[in-house]
């Protein structure tokens, strides 16, 4: 992008684009019965509303808004290690299922569940050693972080 403003303008176009994916998910999920594919178009919803948020965030570190206080790096520091605790007590429990489970519609939506919980996992530690620790992220290190463990880049795993 060549100037802030269009960098902003380009992040509200996101954000717009998310609204509408979460309204047409939450619809398609309201016609359909079968619960399973209810649950995963929810979680495609519920993903972009994860989405228009970080959009929102970015509008705002774009900005300029990006200092932590000493305060709040510990209490966030803190917090995600516990955070990170129960994500490893999650993965455990949710792999320990899979590996016993021979029906494999189950396991799909185990093995999905798990790729979540990893992803959760690895995501909570570049929170701490990217925002808490180094305050600024660049591009590439962004990149990194939403991409390197993405198993299908939001699609299921199967």
């Amino acid at each position: 992008m060549s100037n802030k403003e269009e960098l902003i303008d380009k992040f509200k176009e996101g954000m717009q684009l998310e609204k509408s994916m979460i309204d047409s998910m939450r619809q398609t999920a309201n016609k359909v019965e079968n619960s399973v594919v209810k649950q995963l178009l929810n979680g495609i919803a519920l993903d972009s509303e994860k989405h228009f948020d970080i959009y929102s965030s970015l509008i705002e570190l774009s900005s300029g808004v990006t200092a932590v206080s000493e305060d709040e790096k510990e209490k966030i520091n803190t917090e995600i290690k516990n955070h990170m605790a129960t994500e490893k007590k999650m993965i455990d429990f949710v792999t320990g299922i899979v590996n016993a489970v021979e029906n494999d519609k189950v396991k799909f939506m185990l093995k999905y569940i798990a790729a979540d919980e990893y992803r959760h996992h690895r995501t909570l530690q570049a929170i701490l050693d990217n925002v808490v620790i180094k305050e600024m992220i660049s591009e590439e290190e962004w990149e990194d972080i939403l991409y390197k463990d993405a198993v299908a880049h939001g699609a299921p795993v199967g």
